[in-house]
C-alpha cells in the first residue's frame, strides 16, 4: 500500500494530465482502514479530479460518468466543482457525436447541482449543436444568476486572456534584456465578495491558478536569462585589460537601460491591472433573476481604455522609428478601426505604406487623412506626387492648384505643375510656370531641367545646354538630368555619349518607356543596334507603370 500510495503522491504532486489513470489507485487508497493520513490524502486529491476534468483535454466519456457519478455520491467535493464536471461531460458527449439525449441528461444533472454558465451555453461553439433544441431551451431558462456574478464571469473571461497576453510578453521582452534583475509579475485582485453561482467560484480558482502558473513560467524565464548572460559575461571577459574595462563599461550602461525599460514595462501593466480591476457596482443586484435570451447575449464590444490606446501609439512609434513597418501596420489599423477620426495615424498608415511599396493603399490612406484635413498642403503635396507617379495628371493638377492658393511663392508646386503640362504637352503653360519658379528662385535645379528639355524640345540647344549646366550640381543622381543629356548629345550627334547617358538614366530608374519610344532627339540612336541592346534588359521596367517618384 505503501507503494501505491507513494507513487499516486508523486503523479497527483505534478499538473494531472491523464487523472483517469489514477483513480483506481487513489479509491484503493481510499478503502485503506489501516492508515488515516492515508485515507485523508485520498480524499483530498480524489477532490481535485472533478477540477482537473474540467482543464483536461484527452478524456473517455464513459470513465467520466462512472468518476462523476461516484464522486457525486460520496461527496468528496463540492458541489460547484462537480456541476462543473456533469457540463464538461455532457460537451463530450456532443464533441464525440454521442446521442443528444446523453448530453442533455448529464447538462440536467449540472444545472440541478447549481451550474450557471449562461456565458459558456450562448456563446461556446461546443454547446452549439443544442442551441435549437427545445429541451436545451427549457434548461436554460431554468437557470438563475445575479448580474453582479454575470458581470464578474464576463470579467474573468477578459481577465484570462489578459493574463495569457502578459505573460507572452514577459518572455518576449526577457529575451533581449541585459539586466539580472528579477521580472515583476503584478497581477489583479480576484474578487472576494460572497456568491452563490458555482460557476464564479470555480472561475475563481482557475483564474487563482493561471496566476501561479504566471508566476512559474516568468520565473523560469527569468532563471533562463540569468544563466544566459553570466555565460556570456564569461566569454566577454577574455581578452586583454583595455578591451575589458571597454567592454565592461559598455555592459553596465546597457544593463542599465534594459533595467529601466523593464521597470517602465512593469509600471505600465501596473497601470492596466488598476484600469481593468473588477469594480462591483452598487447598481448591480445580487439576487438570482432569469437569464437573458440565448441570442442576445455576447460578449459587448466595448472600446478599448484610454491606457490602451496610448500603449498602442507607443508601440507603433517605437516600431516606426525603428523603421519596421511591417509589424506596425496592423497596429495602425486596430487603432483606425477604434477611431476613424485619428488623422495623425492616416498618415503614419500612409508613411509605412510607402515604405513598404503599397503606394495604392499608401493613396486611400492620405486620401482618408485629407477628408479630415482638406488644408493640409504637405498632405496634398504628397497626394499629388502618388497622382503623378500613377500618371493622372488631372488629379495631380487639382492637388498643386489647391497647394498654390496656400502657397503662392512655393518654388516645387510651379515646377511640378510644370511637369505635369509637359506630359500632357501643354508647353507653353510649362514654360510660364517655370519662368514663375525661376523667378521666386533664380537658381533652383529642377525647373532649370526642365527648361532645357523644353528648348531642346524647340530646338534651341545652345540655350538649353547653358540650362542644363545649371541644373548640373544639383540632379547629379537624378534619372532625367542624364535623359536631357542624352537628348543633347544625340542632337549633337555625338552617340557614343548619347548612349552613356542613356544607360545612366535607365540605371537610375527612369521608367518613361512611351517618351524613350517617341523622342524626336533620339531618332538618330533608335536605328542603331546599340540601343536595343542597351534597353533591352531595362524592357520590364519602361513597360511596367511607374509606382513611384
Amino acid at each position: 500500500m505503501q507503494s501505491v500510495s507513494t507513487h499516486a503522491k508523486r503523479a497527483l504532486d505534478k499538473h494531472i494530465d491523464h487523472p483517469l489513470t489514477y483513480f483506481p489507485r487513489l479509491k484503493k487508497m481510499l478503502g485503506n482502514q489501516h492508515n488515516l493520513r492515508t485515507r485523508l490524502y485520498a480524499a483530498k486529491q480524489l477532490a481535485r479530479i472533478p477540477l482537473e476534468l474540467h482543464t483536461s483535454a484527452i478524456m473517455d466519456a464513459q470513465r467520466i460518468a462512472q468518476i462523476v457519478s461516484w464522486i457525486g455520491e460520496k461527496r468528496s467535493a463540492p458541489s460547484y466543482i462537480w456541476a462543473h464536471a456533469y457540463a464538461r461531460l455532457a460537451q463530450h458527449y456532443l464533441a464525440h457525436n454521442a446521442p443528444k439525449d446523453r448530453a442533455l441528461k448529464a447538462l440536467s444533472s449540472a444545472i440541478k447541482l447549481g451550474y450557471d454558465d449562461i456565458i459558456s451555453l450562448a456563446t461556446a461553439p461546443a454547446w452549439a449543436p443544442l442551441r435549437k433544441h427545445k429541451t436545451f431551451k427549457i434548461l436554460y431558462r431554468s437557470i438563475r444568476i445575479s448580474p453582479r456574478d454575470l458581470a464578474e464571469l464576463w470579467w474573468q473571461r477578459k481577465e484570462q486572456r489578459f493574463i495569457h497576453h502578459d505573460t507572452k510578453m514577459m518572455i518576449i521582452e526577457n529575451i533581449t534584456r541585459k539586466d539580472n534583475s528579477w521580472t515583476q509579475v503584478p497581477q489583479s485582485t480576484i474578487p472576494s465578495h460572497r456568491t452563490s453561482s458555482p460557476t464564479v467560484k470555480l472561475g475563481r480558482i482557475l483564474l487563482r491558478r493561471q496566476q501561479q502558473h504566471q508566476k512559474s513560467i516568468v520565473l523560469r524565464s527569468d532563471i533562463q536569462r540569468k544563466h544566459h548572460l553570466t555565460s556570456m559575461q564569461i566569454i566577454s571577459n577574455m581578452g586583454g585589460s583595455k578591451q575589458y574595462w571597454s567592454r565592461q563599461r559598455f555592459a553596465t550602461l546597457a544593463r542599465m537601460r534594459s533595467l529601466r525599460i523593464a521597470r517602465q514595462n512593469a509600471q505600465r501593466r501596473i497601470r492596466r491591472i488598476q484600469q481593468r480591476r473588477f469594480a462591483s457596482s452598487k447598481r448591480l443586484s445580487s439576487s438570482p433573476k432569469p437569464p437573458p435570451g440565448l441570442h442576445t447575449l455576447h460578449p459587448t464590444k466595448t472600446q478599448p481604455q484610454k491606457q490602451s490606446r496610448q500603449t498602442y501609439v507607443r508601440h507603433v512609434k517605437r516600431l516606426m522609428r525603428h523603421r519596421r513597418w511591417k509589424q506596425a501596420l496592423p497596429l495602425l489599423t486596430t487603432l483606425i478601426r477604434w477611431n476613424p477620426k485619428q488623422h495623425d495615424v492616416y498618415m503614419s498608415l500612409y508613411t509605412a505604406y510607402v515604405q513598404t511599396h503599397q503606394h495604392k493603399k499608401a493613396l486611400q490612406a492620405i486620401s482618408h487623412y485629407l477628408q479630415l484635413r482638406p488644408n493640409d498642403t504637405d498632405a496634398l503635396y504628397k497626394r499629388s506626387l502618388l497622382y503623378f507617379s500613377f500618371r493622372q495628371w488631372t488629379q495631380s493638377k487639382r492637388d498643386l492648384q489647391a497647394i498654390l492658393k496656400q502657397r503662392p511663392k512655393d518654388v516645387n508646386v510651379y515646377n511640378n505643375l510644370a511637369a505635369v503640362a509637359i506630359h500632357q504637352k501643354h508647353y507653353k503653360q510649362a514654360i510660364t510656370r517655370l519662368k514663375r519658379a525661376l523667378s521666386l528662385q533664380p537658381y533652383a535645379a529642377y525647373p532649370s531641367l526642365n527648361i532645357a528639355y523644353l528648348l531642346l524640345q524647340s530646338g534651341q540647344r545652345k540655350q538649353a545646354k547653358q540650362w542644363l549646366n545649371r541644373s548640373s550640381y544639383a540632379l547629379s543622381n537624378e534619372p532625367f538630368f542624364y535623359y536631357v543629356r542624352a537628348c543633347l548629345k544625340a542632337q549633337e550627334d555625338h552617340r557614343g555619349s548619347a548612349l552613356e547617358d542613356l544607360r545612366k538614366a535607365l540605371q537610375k530608374g527612369f521608367s518613361y518607356g512611351k517618351m524613350l519610344s517617341e523622342e524626336v532627339s533620339l531618332r538618330i540612336l533608335r536605328r542603331t543596334l546599340a540601343l536595343r541592346v542597351l534597353v533591352a534588359p531595362y524592357a520590364k521596367q519602361l513597360t511596367h507603370k511607374r509606382t513611384s517618384r
